[in-house]
């Protein structure tokens, strides 16, 4: 456990990310999380291997659910937990500013947190992004915009 009632775990879909997923792991261990599971989207590289190396748990996937399946395939085969974290396999060293999403939500002033950050080209979460566009300071049910630290003002 963390320390406090709370079982967190942060769940990593992961699709040929050799190079990347083990920084990520290990920042997100770095977190107060009782869990990193990363879930191998089909990768033809040694994703899994790495994720594994690094401390996760690993599920795989065979063939290719896309990123929101493969969320979906993960929360329906781990046990319950109180607080999900979502991170993008490729953040590296970055996913350690994640905790400042777990300690809004434990400490109560938000249900749900969002990471925002700077404007890039191409891929990411589009669904998230969509949902996210045009938030300002608090919304009902979403808490406090935060801002990465690269992003801060």
């Amino acid at each position: 456990m963390t320390g406090d009632t709370l079982r967190a775990v942060a769940v990593v879909p992961a699709r040929d990310e050799e190079e990347s997923v083990a920084r990520t792991v290990q920042a997100l261990r770095g977190l107060e999380l009782d869990e990193v599971v990363v879930v191998d989207d089909g990768s033809s590289d040694g994703t899994a291997a790495a994720a594994l190396a690094a401390g996760a748990t690993v599920l795989r996937i065979p063939g290719h659910a896309g990123k929101g399946g493969a969320v979906d395939g993960a929360i329906d085969r781990l046990p319950p937990a109180d607080l999900w974290l979502f991170a993008d396999a490729d953040l590296g060293v970055s996913a350690d500013g994640l905790g400042s999403l777990l300690d809004v939500v434990r400490s109560g002033r938000a249900d749900m947190a969002v990471a925002i950050f700077p404007p890039q080209f191409g891929g990411g979460m589009g669904t998230v992004r969509r949902a996210s566009a045009g938030r300002s300071g608090s919304s009902p049910g979403i808490g406090p915009r935060l801002r990465s630290p690269g992003n801060a003002r």
